[in-house]
């Protein structure tokens, strides 16, 4: 019922995607957010131009444009962003221009924010502080600095 010759023909005429194809898909959805799954542990600092989800979780730094703590996400250590959204668990200081945390996250450590969102039934322990200009302009030149680095 089965040839080997058949086999032989569909290895044969299997043709690979074109990378070209990736950069073209690219640069219609913009930059594709890495993302850190479920069941993946990482131990060291994260650091992006672009958009993290994290559902695992991170023992350490974390730097991004956007970051998004799924349900099931830990990050243990700070973390800097323009854009940071928490429905997970954060243990350390948050850093963000914009802070959105939800009725299931978790939050332990202080928030330096320039607008926050809190839903009912949040747990925050620690401080929520301004992200003063003076703040802000650090903050602007600490993301400068990690851009000439790479």
């Amino acid at each position: 019922m089965f040839l080997k010759k058949d086999k032989d023909k569909k290895k044969a005429n299997y043709n690979p995607p074109d990378p070209k194809l990736y950069k073209e898909i690219s640069k219609d959805r913009g930059e594709i957010p890495s993302i850190i799954s479920e069941n993946c542990d990482c131990s060291g600092n994260v650091k992006t131009d672009g958009e993290i989800q994290i559902d695992g979780s991170i023992k350490g730094n974390v730097s991004a444009k956007q970051i998004v703590i799924g349900d099931s996400g830990v990050v243990r250590g700070n973390a800097t962003a323009s854009f940071f959204r928490i429905c997970g668990k954060i243990e350390g200081d948050v850093r963000a221009e914009t802070v959105e945390i939800t009725e299931v996250a978790t939050v332990k450590g202080n928030i330096y924010k320039k607008s926050i969102s809190i839903e009912h039934g949040a747990n925050i322990t620690g401080n929520i502080n301004q992200l003063e200009s003076a703040t802000a302009k650090i903050f602007k030149i600490q993301r400068k600095i990690m851009k000439e680095e790479d």
